[in-house]
Parts: C-alpha cells; sequence; structure tokens
C-alpha cells in the first residue's frame, strides 16, 4: 500500500520539476564560471525560490523532503565509509579529526543555550551537526593540490584521510546527543546515557558491519551496476529498520559503517579469512563508490540542497535569529580554526603549512543539509511542541553554516594553497574548473 503522504499533486510535481532542473543548472554554472561549489548554488536557489515571490506557496510535501534527506545522508555516507583508508590514519590525522569538530560543537553548544535558551544536549547535537566537515568540498580540491605537486603529497593525504573521519565523530556524537535530548521515557539520565550513547552507537555500527560484509560478499560475485544498486536497497532498508525500532540517529552511522566494512573486507581479506568469498577486488568496491558518487551528484545533490533550501523562509526569520545564528557560526569557524592550528603542533608541518591546515578545515555542506532536518522530524514524531521552534533554529542555523563556510574554506583553499605551501617542480595554478571535473561527495 503506498503511503498518502508521499503521493504527489500537480502543483508538487510541477514544484519538485522546477527545484532540480534549476538547481542542477545554477549549480553547474556558478561551478563552471565563478568556481564556488554547485552544492552552494543549489542551495541559493531553493532559498530562491522560496522567497523571489514568483510562486504563491512554494512548499514540497514534508514525507518528500524527509525521505530525499534520508536518501541522500544513507548514499553520501556510504561512498565516505568506502573512501577511509585506515592504514593512512596517523596521529596526526586522528588529532585533526577529533579535536577540532569536539571543541566547535561544545563551543556553539553553548553559544546556542546562551542565545537560544536551547537544553544543553539539543544544543550538542547542533554542535556536531555544525561540526562535521565537508569531504564534498576538501577531498576534489585535495586531490586537484596532490596532481598538481602543491604540498606534496603530506599536505592533501593528511586532509583527506582526516575529512571522512571527522564526520565519524560529529555523526557518533549527534546520533548520542540528539537520543538523549529527545527521550521521552521515564528512564533516569544514567540509563539513557547508556542506552543512547553505546548501545546507539553499537547497533548503528553493528548493522553496518552486516550490510558491509553482503556488500563486500556480493561485490565479488556481480557487475558494478548490480553491486550499487544492491548497496542502496542495503543502505535504504537500515535506514528504514533503524526508525522503526525509534533509533532514527543510528542509521547515519550504519550507512558509514557500511562503506567502511566493505572497504576493509576488500583490502585486509585475512580479517575474514574464515569466509569462502575472495574478497580482495578493491577496484570494483571503489567503483561501487564512484556509481553512488555519480547517483548522489546528478539525482539526490539538487534535491537534497534545493530542498534544505525551501526550508529557509526570510519572511519568518525574524533579523535577531539571523544575527543569533550567524554569531553562532563564526564562533565555532573561529574555535576550529585555532584548534585545528594547535592540534598540528609538535609535528613535522611548518608554520605555513599548519595555517593552512587550520583555514582548510573550515567548509562545510552535505552533512549539514542531510542532518539538519532530523532533529525537527523527530521532535514532531516525540509530539514535543515546545520543542519545535528549537528544531527550526537548527535547521535555520545549518544552512547560515554552509552559506557562510563553504565559500570561505574553498576561497581560502585556493587563495591559500600557493602562498602558503611548497610548490612542485611542474606545479600549475588551481584550476575551479578543474576542480569540479573532478568532485565527487
Amino acid at each position: 500500500m503506498i503511503d498518502e503522504e508521499l503521493i504527489l499533486t500537480r502543483t508538487n510535481a510541477l514544484h519538485i520539476a522546477i527545484l532540480y532542473l534549476s538547481s542542477m543548472t545554477v549549480g553547474y554554472c556558478l561551478e563552471y564560471f565563478v568556481g564556488i561549489p554547485n552544492l552552494l548554488g543549489s542551495l541559493l536557489t531553493g532559498i530562491l525560490l522560496r522567497n523571489c515571490g514568483v510562486f504563491e506557496d512554494f512548499n514540497l510535501p514534508d514525507k518528500f523532503t524527509s525521505t530525499v534527506r534520508a536518501m541522500s545522508l544513507s548514499w553520501i555516507l556510504i561512498v565516505s565509509g568506502i573512501e577511509i583508508d585506515i592504514s593512512k590514519v596517523r596521529s596526526l590525522s586522528l588529532r585533526l579529526m577529533l579535536f577540532p569538530g569536539v571543541v566547535e560543537a561544545f563551543s556553539t553548544a553553548g553559544m546556542a543555550m546562551l542565545l537560544f535558551n536551547m537544553p544543553f544536549a539539543l544544543s550538542l547535537s547542533q554542535g556536531f551537526i555544525l561540526a562535521a566537515v565537508s569531504p564534498a568540498i576538501i577531498i576534489p580540491y585535495m586531490i586537484e593540490l596532490r596532481k598538481k605537486g602543491v604540498g606534496g603529497s603530506c599536505i592533501p593525504s593528511l586532509l583527506m584521510s582526516a575529512a571522512s573521519l571527522d564526520d565519524i565523530i560529529a555523526i557518533s556524537g549527534f546520533s548520542v546527543c540528539i537520543g538523549i535530548a529527545l527521550d521521552s521515557s521515564d528512564k533516569n539520565l544514567a540509563l539513557s546515557l547508556f542506552v543512547h550513547g553505546p548501545v546507539s552507537l553499537f547497533l548503528g555500527a553493528l548493522i553496518g558491519s552486516v550490510g558491509g560484509v553482503i556488500l563486500a560478499a556480493i561485490t565479488q560475485v556481480s557487475a558494478s551496476w548490480q553491486s550499487t544498486l544492491i548497496a542502496l536497497e542495503i543502505a535504504l532498508l537500515m535506514t528504514h529498520f533503524c526508525e522503526t525500532i525509534n533509533f532514527d540517529a543510528s542509521a547515519a552511522l550504519a550507512s558509514l559503517s557500511m562503506g567502511a566494512v566493505a572497504n576493509i573486507m576488500c583490502r585486509h581479506p585475512k580479517v575474514f579469512k574464515f569466509s569462502k568469498c575472495s574478497c580482495t577486488d578493491t577496484v570494483q568496491m571503489h567503483k561501487v563508490g564512484k556509481d553512488i558518487s555519480a547517483i548522489w551528484n546528478i539525482a539526490m545533490r539538487p534535491l537534497l540542497f534545493g530542498t534544505i533550501g525551501t526550508a529557509f523562509d526570510l519572511d519568518l526569520t525574524r533579523k535577531d535569529e539571523l544575527f543569533k545564528g550567524t554569531a553562532v557560526v563564526l564562533l565555532g569557524l573561529a574555535m576550529r580554526v585555532a584548534t585545528a592550528y594547535f592540534a598540528t603542533s609538535g609535528s613535522a608541518l611548518s608554520f605555513k603549512e599548519r595555517l593552512f591546515v587550520a583555514f582548510a578545515w573550515i567548509p562545510k555542506a552535505t552533512v549539514q543539509a542531510a542532518l539538519c532536518s532530523i532533529p525537527l522530524t523527530m521532535i514532531l514524531k516525540s509530539n514535543k511542541p515546545e520543542m519545535i521552534s528549537w528544531g527550526n533554529q537548527i535547521v535555520f542555523t545549518s544552512v547560515l553554516s554552509v552559506l557562510i563556510s563553504a565559500p570561505i574554506g574553498v576561497l581560502a583553499i585556493q587563495g591559500l594553497a600557493t602562498r602558503l605551501l611548497t610548490r612542485g617542480e611542474h606545479e600549475k595554478a588551481i584550476s575551479p574548473r578543474s576542480i569540479g571535473s573532478s568532485r565527487s561527495p
């Protein structure tokens, strides 16, 4: 039986088509001609369509937007998991993925409590949403830097290995905090911490690990397109299962774990030497990652950032909320840059290299767009009307973080790379167009 909430009227279908086509067009035009990430163009398109006044009521069905965000999050995190290379993780990348994000999460949480009177657990869940860096922006630029010989192989490899791992910390912290914030049972605090802490994290990792084993085994006996479709289906099944058992936030960690476990099995078959499958084809696994990345870029990215933009209603936004949200974002970025700089102390990196790493650690986009609506959705499901305004504020602040951090981060990488990093013998100028051609989530 089809969910009635997913049935679209002609007006809804027309709005979705307009949003998709305009979001796709504007995103790629801005990337090609201006050099800013296409996802930022998609976000701006959604904001413009909602607030330009051309359409009397440019609203999309809530069920449709929540489905788009759930699918986008699970699929992009599979790609991030596949791209994680555990063998390249060093103590420096561990410090970089841990300290800046955690410091930013707690500093923005404190500011949100002060400015919005938001409860600590809910404000910290917002903090971890804001703290996630965007591999979709950082990794393509680091690949281009490495090709041109800028920063040698050290700086790009450091940032690429830490970018995907940074999301693990942010998503894990978010899963714990949002569960505690919206726990409506009569459990005491210690039990609530246990259920939404270790239990939630373990459940997400366990479900994702099972999915990763299945994906790795199927990858060895199927064509890449078949493995891709199966991976997408498994991700949706895991998301639905987590929502059914009321552990919504565990779905993100499950998707990330599935990609990482599948990649580990293909890289290190001895880990599962009892398995009858010969999981040694890493090329096939990365083809699956590229296929999912292509589907995400073509189908999901314009819809995800476009729908997030349509939630940004300027008529309902007070100026004080805009200033407060901007203050939260800027404080978090300042704390993040400073912590990232000090996190690289004691390493072999020079002052200029450490400064570049700190500013390159700014861009936010994908995780914010995919996670920002989850608190509001869970608040509505939990029947807590007194928290709806805080849920809307989380969406608003997350959109602001993308609008502020994405262009600043891109400009910092483009402008500081040739000034702060050493150049290879055959290094060329960084081209925004070449960055766009190699972009993947």
